[in-house]
């Protein structure tokens, strides 16, 4: 039987999409019907879904068309009809692809300058269309869902919106400390960009009705700035069923790790990877660490992390291969940066993986700064191994060694942590219930 929900409409980066490995709305929205949510969003992709069927979708790589043309479109109204339609046009195809170059080539060239070029390129308001605001006046809604970003383009467009709809509930979602000074470099850019956006996420969270955060670190610190009273919002799985068989340890010990060695993860999983050869010595290897990653291989990272009989490049996996890989692996690891400069970028965070891996039943190795949500996460909860140095590292790879049965000890931890914490249906009752409550 459909439910009465609120109509929601969503202002994100990213087009929605269905794909489980992808898609934080999916998990949030679970229990909504497609009519009752709406979605603004402003990468060139195409929506990939069955649980929302309008949209706005904005052209950023256009605002430059409309300086010398003001009737030139920047945006355009999406319906299912329409994106089939669009799905087999060429001039989409090609307006898709130059998106996911630009995208390509920011995450490439991670430099200040290109950073700076795409907040420029907003500055002018190319969105701020008739065709933008009649989507506004033609669709009301009764919540905007707003998740927060570090970027200020997004932040002022989710003000536009507020502002053109300025009698409806705000309800914010943050998941990274896109806030406090902390977690940027202490550069002159980035400091000076941090307090523009910190000036306009302050306009936002004055507004907002209901804040949702991702840890209680975050909630701790965000609370009394803001006077918020936040409730957790994580991912959640269906931990109904009993705990995934866990198998006897292989020989050698298999550590596996999905993901990226972006923000100083590459020097964390160098220094694994040296602890294992430590260990391994000359004779035969009595643990392995398996790296899955779609990032470019450099002379430094094959040299590092490919080390014969003790850590092995296996390449990029998809969602799917990744599941699998994760399966066959005695320990999934979580690695965040050690580094001075990078440790406090996922300071507030909690990787959506993580949750992925309590349903797994597998024992985690968690290594990264005592300080960050994560590792207090873990400690808090005694649900991994958590290392947040090299002797740490050391001392946990002697320990497993000698006591294989601390691998199934942390995976039956790791399981109840999720069940605990994680359940799908506790979290979906609680966002269900403070969403109603709003409107009521």
């Amino acid at each position: 039987m459909k439910m009465n929900y609120p109509k929601v409409m969503v202002v994100s980066v990213d087009a929605w999409n269905d794909h489980p490995g992808v898609s934080t709305l999916l998990n949030v929205f679970k229990r909504w019907e497609a009519d009752q949510l709406l979605q603004i969003y402003t990468r060139n992709d195409l929506p990939n879904t069955k649980k929302c069927n309008l949209f706005f979708r904005i052209n950023e790589l256009s605002f430059p068309k409309r300086v010398f043309n003001k009737r030139f479109k920047t945006g355009d109204t999406l319906t299912p009809e329409r994106i089939k339609a669009l799905q087999s046009s060429s001039s989409n195809k090609v307006q898709v692809e130059e998106g996911r170059e630009a995208v390509q080539f920011a995450q490439t060239h991670r430099s200040w300058i290109y950073h700076l070029a795409h907040e420029l390129l907003w500055v002018p308001g190319g969105y701020r269309t008739k065709e933008f605001k009649k989507f506004l006046k033609d669709n009301p809604v009764d919540i905007l869902f707003l998740p927060t970003y570090p970027s200020i383009y997004m932040t002022r467009l989710q003000l536009y919106v507020m502002k053109h709809l300025k009698h409806k509930k705000v309800v914010t979602f943050t998941s990274d400390d896109n806030y406090t000074f902390k977690s940027v470099k202490k550069t002159p850019y980035a400091q000076s960009h941090r307090a523009i956006l910190r000036h306009y996420i302050r306009k936002i969270m004055d507004r907002c009705d209901l804040s949702f955060v991702m840890t209680d670190k975050m909630r701790e610190e965000y609370d009394p700035i803001f006077g918020t009273k936040s409730l957790l919002l994580t991912k959640a799985v269906d931990f109904s069923g009993d705990l995934p068989l866990v198998k006897q340890p292989s020989i050698p010990i298999k550590i596996v790790y999905t993901g990226k060695w972006a923000y100083g993860r590459f020097s964390s999983l160098a220094l694994l990877a040296q602890k294992i050869k430590e260990i391994n010595g000359e004779g035969n290897p009595r643990i392995q660490l398996f790296i899955y990653s779609n990032d470019v291989v450099t002379e430094e990272v094959k040299t590092k992390l490919d080390i014969p009989g003790s850590s092995f490049l296996m390449g990029g996996v998809p969602f799917e291969g990744a599941l699998r890989v994760q399966r066959e692996a005695d320990i999934l690891l979580f690695a965040e940066s050690l580094e001075d400069k990078f440790k406090y970028v996922a300071r507030l965070s909690f990787s959506t993986k993580l949750v992925d891996y309590m349903k797994a039943g597998k024992c985690i190795l968690a290594i990264g700064a005592k300080d960050i949500a994560p590792i207090e996460y873990f400690t808090k909860h005694q649900s991994a191994l958590v290392a947040s140095d090299g002797e740490e590292i050391t001392q946990i790879l002697q320990s497993i060694i000698k006591e294989p049965n601390l691998i199934k000890d942390y995976s039956v931890r790791a399981f109840k942590c999720g069940q605990e914490n994680h359940d799908e249906e506790k979290v979906q009752n609680m966002f269900v219930s403070q969403m109603l409550k709003l409107v009521e």
